[in-house]
């Protein structure tokens, strides 16, 4: 007996190995090593590097969460190299839904994922690259002004009616959150980008889910050695869409042309057309281009992202800070000590710790400041500015005269003319749309402050596949506006009374209004505050390999107020209590089926009639598990799915009765008694989908539905 046992204790030997990323530079640290059918094992430490005893007939199964596992044979080998390869599938196989997670393969509801490389793109605005990237989103931006530039979507059509609500519900780790804060995001933080768009995915958000809901988780730290990426991008910008105006001598007969059919004189007189047209002296027959004077070819935008990850069992970290800058089209005037161009910088930074408290619990601290600052003309915004250039006069006057003529001056010569020859008024004058757009600036300030806190608490020891969990948050927002303006001093060229083709000296027209010192005009302020406390129990178990059965109920209460109302209504909180919830069955990863529901109470409506219920039923049918189709080789995916449901829009309007009355049944200038709004807008949706995904470029996907 003791002769076997030493020739099998000489057999075992140290294997030493290290295990790689793909691209065979970057360790994998925490990979589990296990000898196959055994309990022996061992993980890989801060290198990446691993030591076992093993014989040479043992095998090693290699395995790390996102990877292939792999089995390699020790044969006569003492030191291994092992590359792992990331496993699409099973990164692809989960997505998020209302509140949790689901295999993919699994969902009843219509749900949509994107992949953060799917979001990197040109243009710094993320909500700019959604276009065309989902089936049933609907994408377009009505300006392309930085700051301004926030793209409008649509999840299968506008769901409800009214003037509030139209977009989608966005949640940034379950933090309710505007357009802009989805614009500013960048992809580099994202991990998860999730689209909910029928009622059996979003009826669990009830009276605020109508419109769809968007979901957005960003990443976190992960145990190993600290990892720190950098990305810096530089793009071009220019005009997407020129307008095709008359030339400036067409513009001249055509006017003429109006006056006299209507019983006028001319307006423009031959020498004037004739000398405009052989290009003399400009300053005294201007050929103004508009749009060359005051309109950049094109800009430069800078982005730069900066993100440090890494942890240990007991905690993980991710921190990342962004910075982006977008530039205008607007010119400026070298005479201006200051910048009326169209400006748009933010910065961002995010902070994501999750901490391991014990075996079953886990804790995550959330921590996210945005600061973004609009700049731009104080006369409006750059599209009102480009709307009056292509209005305005372009052969009166010139934009501005040389400096040389009033060189004492520290102001620009803006050109001007009076709009009769007997006007004796300083405010009846041509309007220069060049004097109007350097005439100030105006800034937008605006912040937000996130602090998040989550608790997860793993309940199996009690039951199996049972979760709690608790989330918390405070949101501080606020704005502030200001502009800053002169008044332009306009000028008007004076002939030479012996060679009236040249200038001699320019006249000043406002002489008494002009006003050369910026004055100053708070637009006012904002400041808003948000809290947010909600509580569930999830569970999710397979029994006999065969059937899984799932649910999810949760209770959530918000406030949100502002901080200075300056009057009663204003100052009310906004409230909203919720309890929602979610069964499902599978069986065999092949018939599925869900129930869902949202009951939900807003302040906006009469205390009567708050509270509202939105149910969605769904059913889908595997058909590619079934036996007869797994070996049809050319069939990837085909699903069969029915949902009806009804969801709801709580913010039909924010304002009543010219912006003076929040709420419907608050009114105080009603001469007789007002319709009390009593439900909220339920839009009712059934739908029949089929998704047909086939091997073959031409025939991805097959998904009709109609909308009742």
């Amino acid at each position: 007996m003791l002769i076997p046992c030493s020739l099998t204790a000489q057999n075992i030997k140290e294997i030493t190995g290290v295990v790689y990323e793909e691209d065979q530079v970057t360790t994998v640290v925490g990979a589990n090593i296990k000898i196959k059918g055994t309990t022996v094992g061992t993980v890989t430490n801060t290198n990446g590097i691993f030591k076992l005893n093993a014989k040479p007939t043992d095998v090693l199964i290699i395995s790390y969460i996102g990877y292939r596992s792999q089995e390699v044979p020790i044969k006569n080998n003492t030191q291994l190299k092992i590359v792992l390869k990331a496993d699409e599938e099973l990164l692809e196989e989960v997505v998020v839904t209302a509140w949790g997670k689901e295999k993919k393969k699994t969902v009843v509801g219509s749900v949509a994922t994107l992949r953060p490389s799917e979001l990197r793109g040109p243009s710094s605005n993320l909500t700019s690259m959604l276009s065309g990237r989902v089936a049933g989103l609907i994408s377009y931006q009505t300006s392309g002004e930085p700051g301004r530039d926030n793209a409008q979507f649509f999840i299968r059509g506008v769901g409800s009616f009214g003037t509030g609500r139209v977009n989608p519900l966005i949640l940034i780790n379950g933090i309710e959150s505007t357009t802009t804060e989805l614009a500013r995001i960048q992809p580099d933080d994202i991990e998860g980008f999730s689209i909910l768009k029928d009622a059996t995915a979003t009826s669990m958000y009830g009276s605020r889910g109508a419109n769809g809901v968007i979901l957005v988780s960003t990443k976190g730290g992960f145990v190993g050695k600290t990892k720190f990426n950098i990305r810096y991008e530089s793009s071009l910008s220019t005009n997407a869409k020129d307008y095709n105006l008359a030339d400036n001598i067409s513009y001249m007969k055509l006017a003429n042309d109006a006056s006299l059919t209507r019983g006028g004189e001319r307006i423009y007189d031959f020498d004037k057309i004739e000398n405009t047209k052989r290009g003399v002296n400009p300053l005294l027959y201007p050929n103004n281009n508009w749009r060359d004077i005051m309109i950049k070819k094109y800009t430069l935008n800078h982005r730069i992202n900066m993100n440090v990850s890494g942890g240990a069992d007991i905690a993980k970290y991710y921190l990342s800070a962004s910075y982006r800058y977008d530039d205008g089209m607007l010119k400026t005037h070298k005479s201006n000590d200051f910048n009326s161009n169209v400006s748009n910088s933010s910065m961002e930074v995010r902070s994501n710790i999750d901490l391991n408290l014990t075996n079953s619990t886990k804790a995550s601290v959330r921590i996210n400041a945005l600061f973004d600052y609009l700049h731009g003309p104080s006369v409006g915004t750059g599209g009102d500015v480009f709307k009056s250039l292509l209005k305005a006069n372009p052969v009166m006057f010139p934009a501005v005269y040389p400096q040389s003529y009033r060189s004492w001056v520290k102001h620009p010569l803006f050109g001007n003319a009076p709009m009769s020859e007997n006007s004796q008024s300083e405010s009846d004058l041509f309007y220069n749309p060049y004097a109007s757009a350097l005439s100030g600036y105006s800034e937008d300030n605006r912040a937000n402050f996130t602090a998040q806190f989550e608790l997860n608490q793993d309940f199996s020891f009690i039951i199996p596949g049972l979760k709690g969990r608790l989330m918390a948050y405070t949101k501080r927002s606020a704005q502030s506006a200001l502009s800053r303006s002169i008044v332009p001093f306009y000028y008007m060229g004076v002939k030479d009374n012996e060679n009236k083709n040249e200038m001699k000296d320019v006249i000043l027209l406002n002489e008494t209004t002009g006003r050369d010192y910026l004055n100053y005009s708070e637009k006012g302020k904002e400041v808003w505050n948000e809290n947010w406390i909600e509580g569930s129990l999830m569970y999710d178990h397979t029994f006999n390999e065969l059937h899984n059965v799932g649910g999810t109920l949760l209770y959530y209460v918000r406030e949100k107020k502002l901080s200075n109302a300056g009057n009663l209504e204003r100052s009310l909180p906004q409230r909203n209590i919720s309890l929602s919830g979610r069964v499902t069955y599978g069986y065999d990863n092949r018939y599925m089926a869900e129930f869902n529901f949202g009951y939900n109470a807003s302040e906006r409506f009469d205390e009567k009639h708050r509270w509202g219920f939105f149910p969605s039923i769904g059913a889908a049918w595997n058909i590619k598990n079934e036996a007869f189709l797994k070996n049809v080789s050319f069939l990837d995916k085909l699903k069969v799915r029915y949902s009806f449901g009804i969801v709801g829009n709580d913010e039909l309007t924010n304002w009543f009765n010219n912006g003076e009355e929040r709420f419907f049944y608050f009114l105080k200038s009603a001469t007789k008694p007002l319709n009390v709004l009593i439900a909220f807008t339920r839009p009712l949706i059934t739908e029949f989908a089929d998704n047909l995904n086939l091997k073959h470029p031409l025939l991805p996907t097959i998904s009709p539905y109609p909308t009742m």
